[in-house]
């Protein structure tokens, strides 16, 4: 479950890493 969410996370925050994020 942590494997996927951190898989999860990655793969957000590749096309999130041109615009302004903010971590929740």
């Amino acid at each position: 479950l942590v494997n996927a969410g951190a898989t999860f996370v990655r793969a957000m925050r590749k096309p999130l890493d041109g615009m302004p994020h903010v971590d929740n």
